[in-house]
C-alpha cells in the first residue's frame, strides 16, 4: 500500500487538518475498509483520500473524514483518533455499556465485545445479577485509564465486573406437637444437610437455589402425623414457611355386641374427654374412640336368669376392641314340699333322713321328736330315712295317708319313700310285744 506523498489540507476556524492521500482506489478503500473515497488530480496524477463511518472501523490516523452521523452526502474532520470500549461479561450477571456522544446523545448500547467511538466519546455501564433473585449485583469495573470521568480523550476503556455471589434467604420450619418433620437441604456446591424437627420452630439461612425436600412422622405412639403445607422447593426469595397441620390421635373400633336376657354396661372416657355410658340391646353397637380411651364393662342379668361372662371388663384402647359375653341362663323354677313326721310317742324313735334340699344339695339330718318333724325338700325327689340303733325294741309301722309304708321299722333299718310331688305326712306307729 503506497501512501502519496501529498497530503489534502482542510482548513476550518484558523485550524488546518491533514488528511492522507493514496495513489490509488484501492488502497483507499483498503485503509479503512469502508470502500468509500474523494478522488483529486494533482500534477496529472489522481489521488484519493479514504472516507469512513462513525461507528464502523477504527482509524490509527490523527484526522480522518469520516460520515456525519450516517448522512451518505455530508462528511466531516474527526480531529482525534477512534477509541475503543470493550464489554467483558461475567458469568450470573448482566453488563450493560452505553455510548454517548458531546451532546449526551445514545450512540450505542451493548453488553459483550468491543466496539469503536470517536474522541470524546463517553461511557457509562452497568451490572446487576442475573437472575437477580438468585444473584447479587457484583461489583462493577471501569478501566478508564487517564480518561477523566471516563470520557475517551486520551486511551481506550474496559468495563467488566467481579463475579457475583449468591443472595441468601431464610426460611421457617414449625412442627406440631407430638410429631418430628426431617428436613433435608442441598445448597449450592455443598453435600445435603439432614435436620430433624420436633416441638418448637426453626429458622434457616441458606443460599439462594438451595433445593429442599421434607417429611413427617408421628414421634407419639397411637398418634397419625399431620400435614404438611408444602413438602419440597428451591429457596429463591424470603418468605417460604413450612408449617405442619396438628399431629392427631389414631382411631379405633370400640365394639359392643348384642345380648339378651342381660344388660352390658360399658363405660369409656377419651383423652380430654367426659366419660361416655352405654348399653346394650339386641344387637351390636359400634363406636369411633381415639388411641389410649379407657373403658370399663359390667354385667347383670335379667329377673329369671343368670348372668354370663364378660369377655374383659376394662381396658385401655390400643387397637380395634369388642365386649361380649357368653348367653344368660335362665334360673330354673324350683318347687318344694314339706315333709311332715308324727309318732304316737308310745316310745322313741331316732334316725337319719337324707334328702335333696331346695339348692338341689342333698343333705343328710337327724330326726327325733326333740330336733323337729318337718323338712323341706325339692320337688320329685325322693328321701331315706334309717331308724338309730337304741335299747328300744318297739316296732315301728310307718304310714302315710293311711297306707302303709313299712309294716316293721326295726332299729338300723331304712325305708326309702316314693317320689314326693305334694306335702306329706309320714306316721310313725310305735308298740310293744305286750301292748
Amino acid at each position: 500500500m503506497s501512501k502519496s506523498q501529498h497530503v489534502l489540507k482542510i482548513q476550518k476556524n484558523g485550524t488546518t487538518y491533514s488528511c492522507e492521500m493514496y495513489i490509488t482506489p484501492q488502497e483507499a478503500r483498503d485503509n479503512l475498509y469502508a470502500g468509500k473515497y474523494i478522488s483529486f488530480e494533482k500534477d496529472g496524477q489522481d489521488l484519493y483520500v479514504p472516507l469512513t463511518q462513525v461507528l464502523d472501523s477504527p482509524t490509527e490516523s490523527t484526522q480522518v473524514l469520516v460520515n456525519k452521523k450516517n448522512d451518505p452526502n455530508r462528511y466531516c474532520i474527526a480531529q482525534k483518533s477512534f477509541y475503543k470500549a470493550t464489554a467483558t461479561p461475567v458469568a450470573n450477571a448482566v453488563l450493560t455499556v452505553n455510548a454517548y456522544d458531546g451532546n449526551n446523545v445514545l450512540l450505542d448500547t451493548w453488553s459483550s465485545g468491543s466496539k469503536w467511538f470517536p474522541y470524546g466519546t463517553k461511557i457509562t455501564a452497568s451490572v446487576v445479577g442475573n437472575p437477580n433473585n438468585i444473584w447479587q449485583t457484583p461489583a462493577l469495573r471501569i478501566d478508564s485509564g487517564d480518561n477523566v470521568n471516563n470520557v475517551m480523550t486520551v486511551n481506550n476503556i474496559d468495563v467488566s465486573a467481579d463475579a457475583p455471589t449468591r443472595k441468601s434467604y431464610s426460611f421457617t420450619l414449625n412442627p406440631g406437637s407430638n410429631q418430628t418433620v426431617t428436613l433435608k437441604y442441598t445448597q449450592p456446591g455443598s453435600s445435603q444437610v439432614s435436620v430433624a424437627v420436633s416441638g418448637s420452630t426453626r429458622t434457616f439461612t441458606v443460599l439462594a437455589g438451595t433445593t429442599w425436600s421434607a417429611s413427617i412422622t408421628a414421634v407419639t405412639t397411637g398418634y397419625n402425623a399431620g400435614r404438611l403445607n408444602i413438602s419440597s422447593g428451591t429457596i429463591t426469595g424470603s418468605g417460604v414457611a413450612i408449617t405442619a397441620t396438628s399431629a392427631t390421635r389414631k382411631t379405633y373400633t370400640l365394639k359392643l355386641n348384642g345380648t339378651s336376657n342381660q344388660t352390658i354396661t360399658l363405660r369409656y372416657t377419651q383423652p380430654g374427654s367426659s366419660q361416655v355410658t352405654r348399653t346394650s340391646t339386641g344387637s351390636a353397637q359400634s363406636w369411633s374412640v381415639a388411641y389410649g380411651t379407657t373403658w370399663t364393662a359390667s354385667i347383670a342379668a335379667s329377673s329369671g336368669y343368670t348372668a354370663g361372662t364378660l369377655s374383659g371388663t376394662s381396658g385401655t384402647i390400643t387397637g380395634d376392641v369388642t365386649v361380649s359375653a357368653t348367653a344368660a341362663k335362665a334360673i330354673p323354677v324350683v318347687v318344694t314340699r314339706t315333709l311332715t313326721f308324727t309318732t304316737n310317742k308310745r316310745s322313741w324313735i331316732n334316725g337319719y333322713i337324707t334328702y335333696t334340699n331346695a339348692s338341689g344339695s342333698v343333705v343328710t339330718a337327724t330326726y327325733n321328736q326333740d330336733t323337729g318333724n318337718t323338712f323341706t325338700l325339692k320337688n320329685g325327689t325322693t328321701f331315706k330315712f334309717q331308724r338309730m340303733y337304741a335299747e328300744n325294741l318297739a316296732h315301728c309301722k310307718v304310714t302315710t295317708g293311711g297306707t302303709v309304708v313299712v309294716a316293721y321299722l326295726e332299729p338300723g333299718q331304712t325305708f326309702t319313700s316314693a317320689t314326693i310331688t305334694a306335702n306329706t305326712t309320714y306316721d310313725f306307729y310305735m308298740w310293744m310285744e305286750y301292748d
